[in-house]
């Protein structure tokens, strides 16, 4: 996450003018239940007059308006931050594809290697517009309605807050292997997409050769065992979501349990009691959904991983034995020995010399490495063992 963070640096002043609208929107989600136990006090007490309720009813509507706008500036701005932060991570994982050596393409699939610009920063945009404000904006709010409740009357702000740190517990726990589980759906759809690609690019030779039913074992193949990682994923989270849901009920229980003894016995005023509730459902109602939160951030943390192994990779050498002198044309080929795994070379003691202005045809079997001495010569492999 924190390397996600690094890619805002050309978007600070936009990152610092989020946080402080999302701190405005928290302050004014406060108002409403504050003006709403007042008014329930006065009519309880029986002072509440027409005259001064009217007064509560209007400042309501601005503080409702002003929520509405605030709300939508929100949205606008996370998704321009959250737009370019994909962009620049996109254009930025396309750009060190473009330079990794050349046996990495050897060994991976071009489906399996476009999943990472496609797929998994689409995981990634999509935590950042919907699952990154729902966690800054509902982060500020608990803290927000903890104060609140405290200043209505601690002991019971200790009962009804009880089960939040519970909630913590167990997202904390389930988190590395819900990660994991979704870490494993993303290999499985690279699977899927390098089939997909291999196959059809090759459609022709699969027709020719009628190979259409050991290809389509090979794909359902592929997603089943999608299927099945996307079941296990998802059945580990509904599991979570359910048991975190159960302690997130706890709370209203709790209060009614508690905060209307309190209320009985004249501790309590009917106005803070339905402060109190109303402050719960503001706190309770989103952490409910903080599974769903942890969800999206396992996608999205799964994806990101996949990207900076791309991006952690050791780029292909540049400048690396130049040749100073002037260049006439003549390339000669001295000894070469090549092969994917060095302890077991497919080429070994070729030699050939090319003068300038000369056209050679390199003619042999498919198979026999006749594109690779072409690649050898422009440096995009590297060899074993050669004299050029």
């Amino acid at each position: 996450m924190l390397r996600l963070g690094g890619f805002l640096g050309p978007y600070k002043s936009r990152v610092v003018l989020l946080l402080g609208m999302a701190a405005v929107s928290t302050l004014l989600a406060l108002v409403p239940p504050t003006i709403q136990g007042e008014a329930l006090d006065r009519f309880n007490k029986g002072t509440l007059t027409t005259e001064q309720l009217y007064p509560f009813i209007g400042l309501w509507v601005v503080v409702l308006v002003a929520m509405a706008v605030f709300q939508i500036l929100n949205g606008r701005l996370m998704t321009f931050l959250g737009a370019h932060l994909a962009s620049d991570l996109r254009t930025t994982t396309y750009r060190a594809i473009e330079h990794l050596q050349m046996t990495y393409f050897d060994k991976k699939p071009v489906g399996a290697i476009a999943s990472r610009v496609t797929q998994d920063t689409d995981r990634v945009w999509f935590f950042l517009v919907d699952g990154l404000p729902f966690i800054i904006i509902n982060g500020m709010m608990l803290l927000a309605v903890a104060v609140m409740i405290f200043s209505v009357n601690w002991m019971l702000a200790i009962a009804v807050l009880m089960p939040i740190p519970l909630v913590a517990l167990i997202s904390m726990k389930v988190w590395r292997r819900i990660s994991n589980l979704f870490f494993r759906v993303s290999q499985k759809m690279a699977r899927v997409h390098m089939h997909l690609n291999e196959s059809l690019m090759g459609i022709r030779v699969v027709k020719a050769f009628a190979k259409e039913d050991d290809e389509f074992s090979r794909f359902e193949t592929r997603s089943q065992e999608l299927r099945n990682a996307h079941v296990r994923a998802d059945q580990t989270w509904h599991t979570a979501f359910g048991v975190m849901t159960l302690c997130v009920t706890l709370g209203t229980v709790i209060h009614w349990a508690i905060g209307g003894t309190m209320m009985l016995n004249n501790q309590l005023s009917l106005g803070d009691f339905y402060r109190v509730q109303m402050y719960l459902g503001m706190v309770y109602g989103p952490l409910q959904w903080f599974a769903s939160v942890n969800n999206w951030f396992s996608r999205a943390m799964a994806g990101a991983e996949r990207i900076f192994e791309i991006l952690d990779m050791t780029a292909e050498p540049t400048g690396i034995g130049a040749i100073e002198k002037k260049i006439e044309g003549r390339v000669e080929f001295r000894d070469v020995r090549f092969g994917y795994d060095k302890s077991n070379p497919v080429i070994n003691g070729v030699s050939f010399d090319v003068k300038p202005g000369e056209m050679i045809g390199l003619v042999g079997h498919s198979g026999q490495e006749n594109q690779r001495r072409l690649t050898w010569s422009v440096g995009f492999m590297s060899l074993i063992k050669v004299k050029l």
